[in-house]
């Protein structure tokens, strides 16, 4: 892994039950290492996208992605920086499972969020200085140009979605 401050990660999620039943199989993308190759499809030509990281096997644990995608990022917000985490894809990619997981109790099941919460709060717990800690999370949601704020669904009563708002001198 590079030391950038962007990583690019790919998760590929396997076929599902619905999928199978369908006939549908992964016959047109291929991975190669940290590359994707898709091949020309229904008039498309083929494509090559290199990534940081693939996670190509569905076998993938939860652990593993969360070792490769967030923890370096959580350790840089414990040690005070800001740090942000951004699932992207379509619907039913896999996303909710990446970041959620199946099962916050279950240990192998955890995704990215619940682990990130458990990292954060075990360092505090085990903090022996004395440290007073401030702890600001955003969770919002992207769909269809509207912004949703995941973490106060009240908010979302409006249609429109939240406002976006910059600040010349803070961005």
């Amino acid at each position: 892994m590079s030391d950038c401050n962007i990583r690019v990660i790919c998760r590929f999620r396997p076929i599902n039950k619905r999928e199978i039943a369908e006939g549908g199989e992964n016959k047109y993308i291929k991975f190669n290492g940290n590359t994707v190759h898709v091949d020309p499809y229904q008039g498309r030509k083929e494509q090559n996208f290199t990534m940081d990281k693939v996670f190509s096997d569905p076998k993938t644990s939860q652990q593993d992605v969360y070792n490769l995608a967030a923890r370096e990022s959580i350790v840089d917000v414990i040690n005070g920086y800001n740090s942000t985490i951004f699932a992207y894809g379509q619907t039913g990619a896999g996303k909710s499972f990446t970041m959620f997981g199946a099962d916050i109790v279950q240990e192998e099941l955890k995704g990215i969020i619940p682990r990130s919460c458990q990292h954060i709060f075990d360092h505090i717990e085990q903090d022996t200085e004395g440290i007073e800690y401030t702890i600001k999370c955003s969770f919002l949601e992207i769909y269809k140009e509207v912004i949703r704020d995941l973490l106060n669904p009240r908010s979302n009563k409006n249609k429109k979605g939240l406002k976006v708002r910059e600040t010349p001198s803070r961005g």
